[in-house]
């Protein structure tokens, strides 16, 4: 099979990717045909940060988790990556060192893209610009809207607010739709929102005191949703 039929082939692989999902057949063939693919298992490192970043990927498959490390040890998570997400965009951007470490949860397959070839594509099309604009902005909103809540909310009420999110981008309901779960870890959740473990502890043992939240099995399940936004502010 010829490059450009190989290419072809693979067109779908970007059907996920919010930045690149509404690119053209040919526009799709022209940046899989400067693209390789790339495979990392479970904890493997893909990027570290302030380390040379000269590529982007697309993540096809796995989960990656972006964390940023702080000079007492400890650890930042900003975000946990699935399917058609991007990363390392910022580097190929801006040519600079990588902002954070990028690290497979899972086995991961990615495309990655050389900062020459991405930056070449881009002034031929314009408006995929735009589309990986609008998703740097996204990752600063919540950014700021994470530094402000380091700044104005208690544990109790970043861990509440955090339960939420992490139940609503996952999906993960029973049936019925009546509980949700959180397969994080305490260390990880802790990680999350920028307290210590211990207090994250203490914080799970209250909710669970008051009926909002059960541990079983290694999941945290989220028995009365709304009194969980209460503590979080929300309501």
């Amino acid at each position: 099979m010829s490059e450009v039929q190989n290419a072809a082939s693979n067109a779908h692989l970007f059907d996920q990717c919010a930045v690149f999902h509404t690119l053209s057949d040919e526009a799709r063939i022209e940046l899989l045909k400067r693209s390789s693919r790339r495979h990392f298992t479970s904890g493997q490192v893909i990027f570290r940060y302030r380390t040379p970043g000269q590529s982007m990927m697309v993540l096809l498959s796995g989960e990656v988790r972006i964390s940023l490390p702080e000079p007492n040890g400890r650890v930042i998570i900003l975000a946990d990556l699935q399917r058609g997400a991007i990363l390392g965009e910022m580097s190929v951007l801006d040519g600079e060192e990588r902002s954070a470490d990028a690290t497979a949860l899972t086995a991961c397959e990615l495309l990655a893209l050389e900062r020459s070839d991405v930056l070449a594509f881009l002034e031929r099309h314009p408006g995929v610009c735009l589309d990986i604009l609008h998703m740097v902005c996204a990752r600063l909103r919540d950014a700021n809207e994470r530094t402000l809540d380091l700044g104005f909310l208690d544990v109790p009420s970043r861990l509440a607010k955090m339960l939420l999110a992490r139940a609503k981008k996952r999906g993960n309901a029973a049936p019925g739709g009546a509980t949700l779960r959180i397969s994080d870890s305490q260390s990880d959740l802790a990680a999350m929102i920028g307290a210590s473990r211990e207090k994250v502890n203490r914080s799970l043992k209250q909710m669970q005191q008051q009926g909002i939240v059960a541990t079983r099995d290694g999941r945290i399940e989220i028995l009365n949703p709304g009194a969980l936004q209460s503590v979080a502010g929300l309501t």
